[in-house]
């Protein structure tokens, strides 16, 4: 009862043993004696050919319940229609071997054209990978059913029309039905490329990016514990939703999401200048959310739910690039030479307001020396205005907060002025007194 699917060995014989054993019991049955050494013929025959059927129904019904993991009449009933797929199948391929005298060398033919397939497959791989496929288990093609997995889904048609969906889990095909598309209900991701002019005319270049998968509804399903839950509806939109690009490729149901994105994408760059797009105000978030309300109405008619659309970063010319970047540094430029010149001229004005409070302490320091002379008596005022003159200078000079406030060219210069004033001062003979 074992399908053998390696080309290295024949197929079981099948039905074609089932008929050979069943013919062989009818002959013993037919020509054999019982004890009392009566030959029954006819009767012998059919008790043999019967024991050999029952024994053989009886054993297909038993194993039948271990061939899938369903429990219940359901499994029973798709084990049984297995059983008997696989027994017709191998006896067909049994004579098929038997009357190809050649099967060797055919099999040997076989894998030196899957080998040559399989390399002609890889170097192509290299350059550049094919799509993605779901293929089905060779039970499908064999037997018409199997294990479909959990992320996958079956829009099987009747003819040359939709008949239902199934899957995931065990599916069984009927009467003239066949597997037209494999649904993969995971999410799916697709990039595409796209140049786009911005309303001042400045080209962009990006890559639009869109998450989608086939639309979602719980509702249709008993078990709550299904990984992918899907509409059934959309199974038959997306299964029907092939497109044929300018290069006459057929395009299934993922490969038409993103183009249309990113001509979306590019017709709503239009309505912004290039500053806008680079400001951080939220206007690519509007941008997307723009693209992903007309994008999902589009998709709906196709089975399918869109996750999320976004993009790449914009990327002009580089002679553009390049302009934007000498204004933003001449930007700067113009900030920091305003500054620049705020602050020399901050400084110049505490420099001249530090000047003149020191000359303010010192005029104060020589109009208290000068009061306070005229209640002295017999003092030469020359010399006392010239001491404390000279007392207030170095004071001054000593102070940390005007030394700080103060550049040392200016404290040198307000020394010498003084000093030159009070020699003078000195040299004048004193006036007679009448």
């Amino acid at each position: 009862m074992k399908l053998r699917s390696d080309s290295k060995n024949k197929p079981s014989a099948g039905i074609v043993g089932l008929l050979v054993a069943l013919l062989l019991a009818i002959v013993v049955g037919g020509v054999l004696s019982d004890a009392n050494g009566k030959i029954y013929v006819t009767g012998g025959s059919i008790l043999w050919g019967s024991v050999l059927i029952i024994s053989f129904m009886v054993g297909w019904v038993y194993f039948s319940r271990f061939i899938l993991p369903i429990s219940g009449r359901e499994g029973w009933d798709e084990g049984l229609r297995l059983l008997g797929r696989n027994y017709l199948l191998q006896g067909r391929l049994y004579l098929d071997s038997l009357l190809n005298g050649q099967n060797r060398q055919s099999e040997k033919r076989v894998r030196r054209v899957s080998r040559s397939q399989q390399k002609a497959a890889d170097d192509e791989t290299a350059v550049a990978p094919p799509p993605q496929k779901n293929p089905l288990p060779p039970s499908f093609k064999q037997l018409r059913a199997g294990i479909v997995r959990s992320h996958q889904a079956l829009a099987i048609n009747k003819g040359m029309s939709f008949a239902r969906p199934a899957g995931p889990g065990f599916i069984s095909l009927y009467k003239k039905e066949y597997v037209a598309d494999v649904i993969d209900l995971r999410p799916h991701l697709r990039l595409q490329h796209l140049t786009a002019n911005t309303r001042d005319g400045i080209p962009v270049t990006t890559t639009a990016i869109v998450i989608f998968r086939i639309r979602q509804n719980s509702s249709d399903f008993d078990d709550s514990r299904e990984i992918y839950p899907y509409d059934r509806d959309a199974v038959f939109q997306a299964s029907y939703a092939s497109r044929v690009d300018q290069e006459n490729q057929a395009l299934n149901w993922t490969d038409i999401v993103a183009p249309k994105a990113a001509s979306l994408l590019a017709a709503e760059l239009t309505h912004y200048t290039l500053d806008q797009l680079y400001q951080d105000d939220g206007t690519m978030a509007r941008v997307y959310q723009s693209v992903k309300r007309s994008l999902s109405h589009w998709v709906d008619d196709f089975g399918i739910e869109l996750v999320t659309v976004s993009s790449t970063f914009l990327k002009p010319p580089d002679d553009v690039q390049t302009q934007r970047l000498k204004n933003w540094q001449s930007g700067w430029q113009r900030q920091i030479f305003i500054q620049k010149a705020a602050s020399q001229a901050e400084a110049e004005r505490r420099i001249k307001r530090a000047r003149a409070r020191a000359q303010v302490e010192i005029i104060e320091h020589i109009t208290q020396n000068i009061a306070a002379m005229r209640h002295a008596d017999e003092t030469n005022l020359t010399e006392i205005i010239t001491l404390r003159m000279i007392e207030a200078l170095e004071e001054a000079i000593t102070n940390d907060s005007v030394r700080a406030m103060i550049p040392q060219r200016i404290v040198g210069q307000l020394v010498m002025d003084t000093s030159a004033q009070m020699r003078s001062w000195l040299q004048e003979p004193p006036e007679a007194t009448p």
